[in-house]
């Protein structure tokens, strides 16, 4: 089975990681900021320099700014419900057509709840500086935060969090962005882009283990906590510690994917045009499908503001169908509305979704030729 799922977790992961997974459950099996034994102290040295990576890589505030989560979902529920609660549940929220479940979900749940509203902006495919505007626009005294993926995990279009980051910094309003998407594939500097909360997935673009994410807070725009517990430190305190990133890490660590996620990002230092050649694929993919009768493509490589992933429809089958139909030919796409039913809405997809292909580090030309065929073969069958 040829894998091109790499927008839902990347498959297979580097060696590199597997090494280090295997290393966190027979060498370094302490139980991190838990007791002051050896083998407690060694783990955490090891999360640590995790830390110290991740806040190198995304350009943030310091590792200690560098908060574990158990996946993209739980980041950017702890950033949106924080705020909220920072908020004392008043006030105003901006988030974009393109935004996954993840966030459009906590919104409607402010909502409902708590009377909180929201605003959704549509991005413009073709004008950076529209969709800024669109924002902008939308902007109301007591709007509290902005929440933006960086890229659509449907269409693959690269949002400007640069712009967008600008134009709110100096202002109380929180910029939180979804990397989920982009991180691994795009740079992505925090302080260069006035990004207030960066929440990612690591188990994507950045190679580590599934139940694995990301939160990095700018310590300006920290937010409240939501979770509470075990922390390791202040332990005869009832309050939560007013620290990070204990603050927002109660319970225990996720250490074999902390490693693994230490090592993905690692592996990506080492290999500084795998990014380059992956969008070079979904180039040449989104070039051949453009020759493929009953095709219909939702992407626009013309433009260099997409990370490798590709969707398309075939005329007159649903996309289930047509994902199922070409993992019969060995091939794994998704099917479906990818958890983002505001982005099916923006491009008239709601009732039959889109065949995504999402192109990752160990994919070949040879297979993006293979998949051409495989569609090739799909679409004829319907239509001759």
């Amino acid at each position: 089975m040829i894998y091109l799922d790499n927008a839902a977790t990347s498959f297979p992961k580097p060696e590199a990681v597997a090494r280090a997974v295997a290393e966190a459950v027979t060498v370094y099996g302490g139980n991190p900021g838990r007791g002051g034994c050896p083998p407690s102290l060694m783990t955490g040295e090891k999360v640590y320099e995790c830390r110290e990576n991740a806040d190198g890589f995304f350009g943030g505030y310091g590792a200690e700014y560098t908060v574990f989560t158990s996946n993209a979902t739980s980041a950017l529920n702890a950033a949106i419900f924080g705020v909220a609660k920072k908020k004392r549940y008043r006030g105003h929220m901006i988030i974009t057509a393109f935004e996954h479940n993840s966030v459009l979900r906590p919104a409607e749940e402010l909502k409902r709840s708590f009377g909180m509203e929201y605003t959704v902006v549509k991005p413009s495919l073709y004008d950076d500086e529209a969709t800024v505007s669109g924002i902008a626009s939308a902007l109301r005294k007591d709007t509290v935060a902005v929440i933006m993926t960086h890229a659509s995990n449907v269409c693959g279009r690269i949002l400007p969090i640069s712009r967008v980051g600008r134009f709110l910094s100096g202002s109380d309003i929180t910029f939180i962005v979804d990397a989920s998407q982009s991180a691994g594939n795009e740079r992505i500097s925090m302080k260069e882009s006035y990004i207030g909360i960066l929440c990612t997935a690591a188990h994507k673009g950045l190679m580590a283990p599934a139940g694995t994410g990301l939160m990095l807070l700018d310590p300006e725009k920290m937010p409240a906590p939501t979770v509470f517990g075990g922390t390791g430190s202040n332990s005869a305190q009832p309050v939560q510690p007013e620290l990070p990133p204990e603050r927002f890490e109660s319970g225990t660590l996720n250490v074999p994917g902390i490693l693994g996620l230490n090592a993905g990002i690692n592996v990506l230092r080492r290999s500084p045009g795998s990014a380059k050649r992956e969008r070079e694929l979904a180039a040449r993919l989104h070039a051949g499908l453009e020759q493929i009768r009953g095709v219909t493509l939702y992407t626009d490589y013309r433009i260099d503001k997409y990370v490798p992933t590709v969707c398309f429809n075939i005329d007159g089958i649903k996309s289930l169908d047509v994902s199922d139909a070409l993992a019969g030919l060995g091939f794994a796409t998704r099917g479906g509305l990818h958890c983002a039913p505001l982005a099916h809405e923006y491009f008239g997809t709601l009732d039959r979704g889109m065949t995504r292909v999402s192109i990752g580090f160990y994919n070949t030309l040879q297979e993006i030729d293979g998949f051409l065929n495989a569609v090739e073969t799909v679409s004829a069958a319907k239509h001759g």
